[in-house]
């Protein structure tokens, strides 16, 4: 979604198994996009607070650096509704498909504190 809206950088594409010659997005993408966005929000929310929660030592350990700023870095793996988000790029709708309830349950996540500014580029 964030594509859509041109928040990231016009090299960033939409790549799917069939051309996409005219650079359109699909009408199911853009919700599609912006339902995953907003879960995603939510998912990283409850994984930051728990992650507070539960290692703030290790979080105030790793403010204790000379560096300026701090990095969370968020891993999410398991991604409810990829499966089905493959199959629609396809052109294939899986059974009983409902876009409300494509990202039901949550993602298997990590989240890591580190000292300094961590930015990774995509592409260079």
């Amino acid at each position: 979604m964030a594509t859509v809206h041109h928040h990231l950088p016009s090299e960033i594409l939409v790549v799917g198994e069939t051309p996409n010659l005219d650079g359109k997005v699909q009408e199911w993408l853009k919700h599609a996009g912006h339902h995953l966005g907003a879960k995603i929000g939510e998912w990283a929310q409850v994984q930051v607070a728990q992650y507070f929660r539960n290692s703030a030592s290790d979080f105030k350990r790793a403010c204790e650096s000379h560096k300026d700023g701090m990095t969370l870095r968020i891993t999410m793996t398991r991604v409810p509704g990829m499966e089905e988000l493959r199959l629609l790029s396809r052109g294939k709708a899986p059974k009983e498909f409902s876009l409300a309830g494509l990202f039901k349950g949550s993602p298997a996540f990590q989240v890591i504190a580190r000292p300094g500014y961590t930015i990774n580029r995509l592409r260079d």
